[in-house]
């Protein structure tokens, strides 16, 4: 596994920076938690920002059986076909009482245009303790489905992450990263120019520290 899958984070107060997103998020699950009623979020931003961690913690906190009542799907593999396929699946009741079952559709951008237009339909007759949870890097673009994107968008609650002011809370993490793993060695601006090289991509960080980028030898000696 990826190191920065091991260092995922796995409660809301490990989750770094956009936290009137993250406050949005939270509320709109505690909504969801008292009515039991179905919705779709819809999480746009740059790569490395959180979208499916953010995902993944919502998930958990809708008290969904990973193994049972959460289901993945890439983009790209997102056609007609697939999304009839779900709906069968999140008709069925959830595995664990009083928990909700979730689809994450990861990078839904790359869906096909038959997808998106299932989906404009499936979103309208979800009903029960269901979740749909879409993340994309392209959320900005207005044209992204064509004619479809505005109804698609409108069935969603659509919130934006940011990786703007987070370099230096990117580079501590990044740094703490590396000295758990004895992968590091380097000073904390040294992070810090990794962190803005990368565009403030966390998880590209990491997995530049898991190739000993910032390995210091010196470190080790003793």
């Amino acid at each position: 596994m990826p190191l920065f899958e091991d260092y995922r984070p796995k409660s809301w107060n490990d989750f770094i920076g956009n936290d009137k997103a993250v406050s949005r998020v939270r509320a709109v699950l505690n909504r969801a938690k008292q009515t039991g009623k179905a919705f779709a979020l819809w999480i746009d931003g740059a790569s490395g920002t959180g979208k499916t961690t953010l995902a993944k913690l919502a998930a958990a906190e809708l008290d969904a059986d990973q193994q049972m009542d959460v289901v993945e799907l890439d983009g790209d593999k997102c056609d007609k076909a697939a999304v009839h396929e779900l709906e069968s699946r999140l008709s069925l009741k959830a595995w664990k009482p009083g928990g909700f079952r979730v689809c994450v559709v990861n990078e839904c951008h790359s869906m096909t245009p038959g997808a998106v237009q299932a989906w404009l339909t499936l979103l309208e007759r979800i009903s029960g303790r269901v979740a749909v949870i879409m993340t994309t890097t392209e959320g900005r673009k207005s044209d992204l489905f064509g004619t479809f994107d505005s109804p698609l968008k409108s069935r969603c609650i659509c919130i934006s992450l940011t990786n703007q002011g987070l370099a230096e809370a990117f580079a501590k993490r990044a740094q703490e990263i590396a000295e758990a793993e004895g992968l590091g060695g380097a000073e904390a601006k040294d992070y810090l120019a990794l962190v803005r090289a990368s565009k403030n991509n966390l998880r590209e960080v990491i997995s530049q520290i898991e190739g000993f980028e910032l390995y210091r030898e010196t470190q080790q000696a003793a």
